[in-house]
C-alpha cells in the first residue's frame, strides 16, 4: 500500500470475484438490469459508471446504455448514451458501462436521471468475439498520485489465434458501486495476434474514478481471425 501523508496507509486493493451489480433496477424498454450505478461531476464534464445484466433469454450485441436527466417534475432535460464494454452479453451475463458528458454537450442542471437500454440480437458478435482467454499473475498497486495500476498477462488457453486481446478493469467502491473503469491490451512482438498456447503481458492505469476504489474485477475479450 503507498503511504499518505501523516504516515498511514490505503488499504489494499481487493480482487472481487464477480460483477457486484449494487441496487440492481431493471430497465427498458428491453430486459435489462442496471446495478452499481455511480457520478462523477467535474467542472466541465458528467461520468456516470455502472453494469448491465442481460434478462432476456438469448444473447444479445451492441448494446445501448442512455443516460435520461430530468428536472424536479420528471420532466426529461437531456440524455446520452455508451456501450456496454463487452462484444455481446450471454442470458444474465453482467458487463460494465460508462456515459460521458463532455463540456461540448455539457447537459443543463438535472435533479435525477434513469436509463434506457436497447440492443440487438447477437449475430456478428458471436463469430468475430474471442472468450478462450485466461489471466494470471495479477497485481494491482495505488499510485501515489491516487490512480490504480494493474499488470498481469493474458493466455490464450483456445485453439486459435486471436487480436486485439483486451482487459478490461472494472473498479468498484466500499459499497460495491462502478466508480471507474479503464482497459489495456495484450501487449504483443509487433502486435502480432495472440497465438493458441501464448501468453503476453498487459497493463492497466485507472485514473478517473467517482469515488475511492477499494475492489476491482478484470474481464478479457479477444477478436477472432478471419
Amino acid at each position: 500500500a503507498t503511504p499518505e501523508p501523516g504516515g498511514t496507509a490505503e488499504p489494499p486493493l481487493a480482487a472481487a470475484p464477480a460483477p457486484l451489480l449494487a441496487n440492481a433496477q431493471q430497465v427498458g424498454p428491453e430486459p435489462f438490469t442496471v446495478g452499481g450505478v455511480s457520478m462523477r461531476r467535474d467542472e466541465d464534464s458528467v461520468w456516470f459508471f455502472g453494469e448491465l445484466r442481460n434478462d432476456g433469454s438469448e444473447p444479445r450485441e451492441s448494446i445501448e446504455v442512455r443516460v435520461v436527466l430530468r428536472d424536479k417534475s420528471g420532466t426529461e432535460v437531456g440524455s446520452k448514451s455508451g456501450f456496454v464494454d463487452l462484444h455481446y452479453l450471454e442470458p444474465q451475463q453482467i458487463a460494465p458501462f460508462s456515459v460521458l458528458f463532455t463540456k461540448d454537450d455539457a447537459p443543463p442542471p438535472f435533479d435525477s436521471y434513469d436509463f434506457e437500454v436497447i440492443s440487438a440480437k447477437a449475430d456478428f458478435q458471436l463469430g468475430y468475439s474471442y472468450r478462450d482467454l485466461e489471466l494470471a499473475d495479477v497485481a494491482a498497486r495505488r499510485s501515489s498520485l491516487g490512480f490504480v495500476d494493474i499488470s498481469g498477462r493474458v493466455r490464450n488457453s483456445g485453439a486459435a489465434p486471436t487480436q486485439f486481446v483486451e482487459v478490461l478493469a472494472i473498479f468498484y467502491d466500499a459499497a460495491g458501486n462502478v466508480v471507474g473503469m479503464s482497459s489495456g491490451y495484450a501487449q504483443t512482438p509487433g502486435k502480432a495476434p495472440l497465438a493458441a498456447g501464448a501468453t503476453a503481458r498487459f497493463d492497466i492505469k485507472g485514473i478517473v474514478f467517482s469515488a475511492p476504489p477499494a475492489q476491482y474485477r478484470l474481464e478479457v475479450q479477444g477478436s477472432r481471425i478471419s
